[in-house]
């Protein structure tokens, strides 16, 4: 669910900056997107997300990324899902990550 979640949105991204609006314009609408797609995602994401509870990783987060087969230059975000500001954090950080990757070419 995520996966498709980012997905969307930084497909979004791509064309939004294909199509020559600022990084203002695209930040805004991108944002919102964000918003909305969490706001329905929020009550599942427990079932999919390694959760810092009260600030508190369970796993070393080397561990995570061995298990997980993530490569070094993918970021890991910390973030408490049963939190919506948190979660909101970890997609904005996504997210700006993309539009940066866009920027570059």
């Amino acid at each position: 669910m995520l996966t498709a979640a980012h997905r969307t949105l930084y497909q979004q991204v791509m064309d939004l900056t294909a199509a020559g609006r600022s990084s203002q314009d695209i930040a805004t609408i991108v944002t919102s997107s964000a918003s909305q797609v969490f706001d329905l995602l929020e009550p599942a994401l427990a079932n999919y997300a390694v959760n810092a509870f009260e600030g508190k990783v369970e796993h070393d987060l080397d561990d995570v990324r061995c298990a997980l087969d993530v490569a070094e230059h993918v970021p890991l975000i910390v973030f408490d899902a049963r939190k919506t500001g948190s979660v909101r954090d970890a997609l904005l950080a996504v997210l700006e990550r993309a539009l940066a990757r866009a920027e570059a070419g």
